[in-house]
């Protein structure tokens, strides 16, 4: 026992050693798929956007929003161990194209931007310099573009490259979210536009490809790290090992965005898609959020990103609201929803505990990517307000054929082995109810966001119900040993009596073995669990 305490500590130790500020650190480089310092030692990079400098320039006439001084920053280290800020350029402010505000633009953003690096770098952290709006060469930059422009794109980072070239502490995001190919989640055309750049698919101007810009700023002696982001907003890395620029130094990091609204935000896109980079390059998380205004998103993706040791950093120190998203809501650090999701992440870190994703989830959040939707026919609404058993919506369904049947879509988001049932309430006191099956879904995916469904495998039927009333259902999962065991990717209800009435669910929960919750109302539910045996002996016959 003293052995395994004396271990625990230890990993404590080590954990919390990975994200320490970087006092004493002078440079960072990759090596394999791993960031380390200038003795050697493995880093995770851990921070936070310090969004403003890319909008406030175009829209407010200033280079920053909110404040920018020392005091400011120790808000930001106030929430814990952090280690980076990743700090977002506007390229036409950088060269005061465009007609960009000469007051705030040219070699007077250009002075601010390096003064805040250097307040930043004193301050112990790291910063990734992003370009994040740029034009289409004739417009001044007040947004995104699907690429970086062949004329004023390579002229920033020549600038940047020059700049910062004797300064390891400084990280190249070379282009914040492209999206080449009409914003294509995996095809050819958009990772060669990505790569090679040249006059692309639905882009009206010529565009500089991620090799020409890692040429580029290596042709001008910076050895820094260099971030190149996937396609499709940065979201898809599915094809990033294949089209990786070369880089002579193999001082490259594969970058990704993670948000709730994502199509790839649960375990199972995770590890078919990130995994597979993680353990060739570091992957670095240049923005992580959640627009719902709560945290269930960021209690997942932040412990796995943990596991698989990628860098993070959560989107944004910007005072606004939840959706927008924000961290916070004013300046001296007080946290939005979600940003108090990151601050107990770090708070999680430093105190040496390894932060672990909830096994419990509900449905009605974005945790593991649960969508409800149609089957094929048959209508529903995720938001109906009128009939609710908690919270401020339920989910209404229309069935009109024997096919209709909504379906939770979560990507290995069940386990058979980790729990125990699948617990909900239905009819809402509506009625009649109509007799309906629950069924566990496998998908087979491809890599063009594309599906088919494996054979559903009935767990039980829902038997009418008691008028006026919210009824609870549940499936047990505990003893779900018909040679079936695993993973699953959701799991849908289904009539085979359509009559087009209106039916109402609420409070879905995939319950974890280790919580007892709800007990007395499984006991409840005998007719549910009886009708699945009933199911179970007719498929072994």
């Amino acid at each position: 026992m003293n052995r395994l305490v004396s271990f625990l500590l230890l990993v404590a130790v080590l954990i919390g050693s990975a994200y320490s500020q970087f006092q004493g650190v002078t440079a960072i480089h990759v090596d394999g798929n791993k960031i380390k310092d200038q003795n050697g030692n493995t880093v995770r990079l851990i921070g936070m956007n310090r969004q403003g400098t890319e909008f406030a320039c175009v829209q407010h006439g200033e280079i920053f929003f909110g404040p920018n001084d020392q005091q400011s920053v120790a808000s930001m280290k106030s929430w814990g161990t952090i280690n980076t800020v990743r700090l977002p350029i506007n390229e036409d402010c950088w060269g005061g194209w465009n007609g960009a505000n000469s007051s705030v633009s040219g070699q007077i953003y250009k002075d601010a931007i390096t003064k805040y690096v250097t307040l930043l770098n004193n301050e112990g952290l790291a910063v990734i310099v992003d370009l994040h709006w740029t034009s289409d060469t004739v417009n001044l930059a007040t947004g995104q573009q699907p690429m970086p422009n062949k004329l004023h794109s390579v002229q920033v980072w020549t600038d940047l490259a020059n700049l910062f070239k004797n300064n390891q502490m400084v990280i190249f995001d070379i282009f914040n979210e492209p999206a080449p190919d009409n914003n294509a989640w995996n095809s050819d055309a958009g990772w060669s536009c990505w790569l090679n750049g040249g006059w692309c698919n639905g882009i009206s101007f010529e565009t500089v490809g991620s090799q020409e810009l890692v040429n580029l700023i290596r042709g001008l002696g910076a050895n820094n790290i260099i971030m190149v982001g996937g396609i499709q907003y940065t979201t898809s890395l599915v094809s990033w090992l294949k089209y990786k620029p070369n880089d002579p130094l193999n001082n490259i990091a594969a970058s990704l965005h993670a948000y709730d609204f994502n199509y790839c935000r649960s375990k199972g896109c995770w590890d078919t898609y990130l995994v597979p980079v993680a353990a060739q390059v570091p992957i670095i998380v240049g923005e992580v959020g959640e627009i719902d205004c709560g945290t269930d998103f960021v209690d997942d993706f932040l412990p796995y990103a943990t596991q698989h040791g990628f860098s993070v950093m959560a989107f944004s120190w910007y005072a606004g609201g939840c959706t927008d998203p924000s961290l916070i809501s004013d300046y001296s650090g007080t946290p939005t929803a979600e940003g108090q999701g990151f601050k107990n992440y770090l708070e999680q870190l430093d105190s040496g505990v390894t932060p672990q994703s909830p096994i419990t989830f509900p449905v009605y959040t974005d945790r593991f990517s649960h969508w409800v939707d149609d089957w094929s026919s048959g209508t529903f609404n995720e938001t109906e307000t009128g009939v609710v058993h908690s919270g401020s919506s339920s989910i209404s369904f229309w069935p009109n054929s024997t096919d209709s049947a909504f379906y939770v879509w979560c990507w290995n988001c069940i386990d058979t082995t980790q729990h125990r049932g699948i617990e909900f309430f239905y009819n809402g006191g509506k009625g009649p109810f109509l007799d309906m099956q629950i069924s566990l879904l496998k998908y087979d995916f491809d890599a063009q966001k594309t599906y088919t469904v494996g054979n559903p495998v009935p767990l039980g039927q829902i038997v009418g119900s008691v008028p006026n009333t919210w009824n609870f259902g549940y499936v047990d999962l505990e003893s779900f040993n018909y040679g079936q065991e695993g993973l699953y990717d959701g799991f849908w209800f289904k009539t085979s009596n359509p009559t087009n009435v209106e039916v109402f669910f609420d409070d879905i929960t995939v319950r974890a073995i280790s919580d007892p919750t709800n007990d007395s109302k499984v006991l409840s539910a005998n007719i549910f669990l009886l009708s699945a045996a009933v199911i179970f002996s007719v498929m072994l016959l």
